[in-house]
């Protein structure tokens, strides 16, 4: 309290005196009120590493070019390619795929003398074809992306320009660090700000954030301390503050710097008449306020445990109050949300609830939704360090093994998350964004994951957009199961672009989910439709197709197979080289496209009234073994029949060797059609219809 009261009545002397300048001019520091201990007139240094931002005017230019090295633009790009990567880019991931990488062996190894079975160039032709197409798609989707940017980066803002002394319109993209910007109502702001001026009486903005944390209540935000009393906008040719801060990371709760500047005042302006001054007679007559203000001023500006110290303060201040009134906003969900999730979980499927939300209203919403029932045991992780939450956790899974015994150990965790499903005991875990970060730690993984598996539903909150992204990651990697994320907004892109199928929900809080995503959807209730009978109608479709593209190459190379019988194994076709390329690039491939398309094993109807029917896809029931084994026979029994029936039809006939091909190609692609149209289930059950209509 001592120092305070020294501090105050130093700086008051200093004003009324005027000994270190002329009394129409004088200088003072801002930086002292930081600190308000008297200690230090200079600004503290931030631990670690730090940066310094230096206005873009005139008085800066040295210094700013000093600095302007470490700052980068402020363009964004969220593309993949660019017209010189393209290609090689392209085509590099394309090949990690192991089928591209089979298919061209077999056109490298053709080129080989000793092993060429085709026309080297035109065994090229279908692998050829496949990167075209799929390049052509990646370059579609990568451009549409690109157009996005180029709207963002191209909205104008008004900039103080240096030359002009005025401001001037200006895209985001060429904003830089350091500039003065003058915002409007509802602009959208592409970059980190420090608020100089409101409008506002009070001098407080009122800002959406929904893109990032995904909180579309409106937050508030208070001009910098120093700047709060001016009745007029900031004059950039005046200005002469720097900021120190902490250099640019992703957690979106927290911002941590200093403001430091010199202001130049006489006895008639408002610095000399009333803050000082007015500072002075609070301290001298309320010591019980001076002694919290000195206090509440070094939690603000303390480095370590800051938040922990700002709450402190406000609990000192905030006492014997009486509450008057309070005010909520009510948040409702989308119509077919509880309906949704009831089914996805009668289906077998594992879900997680990833929200920025607050404790209390992620689990209210979870309760809402039906993820959670009002009979779950809830276990709340919310620990702040490492080792409690691995005590926390051990306690939690101890309790949920006693009562079921038969909870996934370490090794089968994928298992577990089926268990889960069927069991009777149900189980919640909420966690929260600290805890998380333990849990995500190295060490503590495997036993984070065991103890999820144990549960019915996760709900994870306060969870950053990173932190997102690599529980989607974690659970992929490790467990090695299908992860989908769904989200509506820009803080839930890297989460949808980790998981396996990014699905993105086009409304209120824009469309940088829905350009990163997979698929888009209008509503959450369309999710229900588009897993149960959409992704069971292209698991059955792709099952079939899998087997049915065995299927019919090993039936028609088969051909070649036993001709070699007759021909001495020289290599020799009865089948011209061009059809032979064609079969499967021409001939035989309308039929699968059109099959993988409309074929539907299940009405819709159904399978939407029957979750459960999803987990025949989980349980790979339509691509068995068995059912792999059963098709390469009887691919081959119905090779032998449209080889040797014509074999022994033509003996002892002076045919050509082109002229016996023929009947064989036409009866192959008869009885691998036909095939194909016995295996489409929609055919088949329409054929009585149409009977009795």
């Amino acid at each position: 309290m001592t120092e305070c009261l020294q501090w105050a009545r130093y700086h008051w002397q200093q004003l009324m005196g005027g000994r270190n300048r002329d009394e129409d001019e004088r200088s003072y520091s801002y930086s002292s009120l930081l600190v308000c201990g008297g200690k230090s007139s200079q600004p503290p240094r931030l631990a670690g590493k730090h940066r310094v931002v230096v206005p873009h005017l005139w008085p800066f230019k040295d210094e700013y070019e000093k600095y302007s090295g470490t700052y980068v633009n402020n363009r964004i790009r969220t593309t993949k390619y660019t017209l010189l990567n393209f290609v090689p880019r392209n085509l590099f991931e394309q090949f990690h795929r192991a089928a591209n990488l089979y298919f061209l062996f077999l056109a490298v190894l053709n080129w080989v003398p000793l092993v060429e079975a085709f026309q080297k160039e035109i065994t090229m032709l279908p692998l050829v074809v496949v990167l075209t197409i799929i390049a052509i798609k990646d370059g579609l989707e990568d451009y549409r992306k690109y157009k996005i940017d180029k709207q963002i980066n191209n909205l104008v803002t008004q900039v103080y320009s240096r030359k002009e002394k005025r401001y001037v319109d200006q895209c985001w993209k060429d904003v830089a660090v350091g500039d003065f910007i003058r915002l409007s109502c509802n602009e959208v702001i592409p970059a980190d700000m420090v608020l100089l001026f409101s409008t506002d009486p009070d001098g407080i903005c009122h800002i959406e954030t929904s893109g990032l944390d995904g909180e579309s209540n409106l937050k508030q935000r208070q001009v910098v301390r120093g700047y709060a009393e001016q009745d007029s906008e900031v004059d950039p040719e005046k200005f002469s503050s720097k900021i120190e801060c902490e250099s640019p990371n992703n957690d979106l709760n927290r911002f941590r710097g200093y403001l430091w500047f010199d202001v130049l005042c006489g006895k008639s302006d408002k610095i000399y008449k009333n803050l000082i001054g007015e500072f002075d007679s609070v301290v001298m007559s309320d010591t019980e306020y001076a002694e919290w203000l000195r206090n509440h001023f070094l939690a603000e500006t303390s480095i370590d445990h800051r938040e922990e110290l700002l709450l402190e303060s406000a609990m000192r201040l905030e006492n014997k109050l009486t509450l008057l009134g309070a005010t909520g906003i009510e948040d409702r969900l989308q119509e077919g949300v509880p309906e949704s999730i009831e089914a996805l979980q009668k289906a077998g499927i594992k879900i997680w609830m990833l929200t920025g939300d607050k404790q209390e209203t992620a689990i209210n919403v979870a309760y809402a939704c039906k993820l959670l029932e009002p009979g779950d045991k809830l276990f709340i992780l919310n620990t702040q360090s490492k080792d409690a939450c691995e005590t926390l956790m051990s306690t939690i899974l101890k309790e949920l093994q006693e009562k079921n015994p038969t909870s996934p150990e370490l090794a089968s965790l994928r298992e577990g998350l089926q268990h889960t499903q069927d069991c009777g005991l149900r189980a919640g875990l909420i966690i929260t964004g600290k805890a998380l970060q333990c849990a995500l730690q190295e060490g503590l993984q495997r036993q984070f994951l065991e103890l999820t598996a144990c549960c019915q539903a996760v709900v994870c909150c306060r969870a950053t957009p990173l932190q997102k992204s690599e529980v989607v990651k974690l659970v992929r990697s490790h467990l090695q199961v299908m992860t989908l994320a769904i989200g509506d907004g820009a803080n839930d892109v890297s989460m949808i672009q980790v998981a396996d199928i990014g699905i993105g929900i086009s409304g209120q809080e824009g469309m940088q989910a829905v350009m990163a995503s997979d698929f888009a959807i209008a509503q959450f209730k369309h999710l229900g439709r588009l897993l149960l009978v959409h992704g069971h109608w292209c698991y059955a479709r792709l099952s079939n197709m899998i087997l049915y593209f065995f299927y019919k190459n090993v039936a028609y190379v088969n051909l070649l197979f036993w001709y070699q019988f007759f021909c001495g194994f020289s290599g020799t076709s009865m089948t011209d080289y061009w059809v032979l390329i064609l079969f499967n690039l021409l001939f035989t491939s309308a039929p699968p496209v059109i099959y993988g398309v409309l074929e539907k094993d299940v009405s819709a109807e159904t399978l939407m009234q029957l979750p459960e029917l999803y987990k025949g896809g989980q349980k790979s029931e339509a691509y068995l073994p068995l059912t792999f084994w059963i098709t390469l026979l009887d691919a081959f029994y119905q090779s032998l029949v449209c080889f040797f029936v014509p074999y022994y039809t033509y003996q002892d006939s002076d045919i050509d060797i082109f002229a016996f091909g023929n009947p064989l190609n036409t009866a192959a692609l008869f009885i691998i059609i036909l095939h194909l149209v016995i295996e489409s289930k929609s055919l088949v059950s329409g054929f009585p219809a149409l009977e009795v209509a």
